[in-house]
């Protein structure tokens, strides 16, 4: 994918990196579509000692970001995604 950009260096990459944070406009929803970026590794404060953020917060910031997704993978416990979904 990052060929067909004409992304072929690290230092490309990085420079590709420095753009605009805000992916742009969202993709339709529906059947068949993927979202173009997941956070499939995010702890809350509900992770003791691991994870800082409340759950309102990281779905706010996720939103602002462009993310049609986020995973939350508190650990030992799912109190963090009765919060986030709450905040949807």
């Amino acid at each position: 994918m990052l060929r067909e950009q004409g992304i072929t260096s690290e230092a490309e990459l990085r420079r590709a990196a420095d753009g605009p944070r805000h992916p742009g406009p969202r993709m339709p929803r529906g059947p068949g579509r993927v979202p173009r970026y997941a956070e499939l590794h995010c702890l809350s404060a509900f992770s003791f000692l691991r994870g800082a953020s409340e759950p309102a917060e990281l779905v706010e910031r996720a939103y602002e970001l462009g993310y049609e997704a986020l995973a939350l993978t508190d650990e030992c416990s799912l109190a963090g995604v009765v919060r986030a979904h709450a905040q949807l």
